[in-house]
């Protein structure tokens, strides 16, 4: 009776080992998306926080609109951050920061930035709108995270150190090259009212989800 059952357990995880990795997913050249914005630590408690996300490789530029709050280590103001081949740029007005440079020569991650992933399994999470979603889950550098829908590769939920990101329903339209032009004049750093850079006071942890991911993707190194 033990070799029997023995031996259906190692038949079970054979089975489960020569399961084919799936493919990873690239995302399209323009496309945008909703998503919700969740941190949950000792110092924030955010749930679902309304966002959009807008992604155009053609002219390789990204724009995340947060107009319920930024991320919070950065301001509680309304801020959109603007990825360019010069840096990330925050606009928040709100905040005094009409316009300034908050990182350089951090760019769009390219469409295949899943590449350094590897396939971890499958696990059930929810999207933006609370929908349990069967998805393949990757791991990244840096304890970073992805999760895609096992059926059609969509992107569901993401994570770099505790802050999570779940998408709502991806838009595969065209992004007007206007979306993510910048005002005029634009200042050279984003400052604290003491002078310091605001890249200075976040904590490693806390670095937005889009530059872990460009880390993940190997293009960049720490600040």
């Amino acid at each position: 009776m033990f070799r029997t059952i023995l031996l259906i357990a190692v038949v079970a995880l054979v089975a489960i080992a020569q399961q084919p990795v799936p493919s990873k997913p690239e995302w399209p050249n323009q496309w945008d998306s909703p998503f919700g914005l969740n941190i949950h630590n000792l110092l924030y408690k955010i749930t679902n926080r309304s966002s959009h996300f807008y992604y155009n490789w053609d002219i390789k530029a990204t724009r995340i609109a947060y107009p319920n709050g930024c991320i919070p280590y950065l301001t509680e103001k309304p801020c959109d951050l603007i990825f360019n081949p010069v840096g990330v740029y925050m606009l928040s007005p709100k905040d005094d920061k009409p316009c300034c440079l908050l990182l350089k020569n951090i760019g769009s991650v390219p469409p295949d930035f899943l590449k350094p992933f590897t396939y971890a399994n499958q696990a059930t999470v929810p999207n933006q709108y609370g929908d349990e979603i069967v998805t393949n889950h990757w791991e990244g550098p840096e304890g970073f995270e992805y999760w895609t829908a096992a059926s059609n590769g969509i992107d569901i939920q993401f994570t770099p150190s505790g802050i999570y990101w779940n998408f709502g329903t991806i838009n595969y339209v065209n992004q007007s090259a206007s979306l993510f032009d910048l005002p005029s004049k634009c200042a050279k750093s984003c400052l604290f009212k003491d002078g310091t850079p605001l890249h200075k006071q976040m904590p490693e942890s806390a670095l937005h989800p889009h530059l872990a991911a460009h880390r993940a993707a190997g293009m960049m190194k720490r600040p």
